[in-house]
């Protein structure tokens, strides 16, 4: 089984077509998701953001994640 929850983001090109952007967003997305893993039940999990989210701060991605994840 597993005992840690794991996490994968995937950013389409669709949300920029420069891979700098791209990872910049995957970095923000694992970095928010990283405070909460000990709220979080062990699981895998797929994190597909939507294009409004590239212009989101830290705190507003925090904040989205925590809801979703609740």
């Amino acid at each position: 089984g597993i005992t840690s929850p794991r996490f994968a983001v995937l950013v389409s090109k669709k949300i920029s077509n420069l891979a700098v952007d791209r990872n910049r967003l995957k970095r923000q997305i694992l970095g928010a998701v990283q405070t909460l893993l000990h709220n979080v039940t062990p699981a895998d999990y797929m994190i597909i953001p939507k294009s409004i989210a590239k212009d989101k701060d830290h705190g507003q991605l925090l904040s989205d994640l925590k809801q979703i994840l609740k």
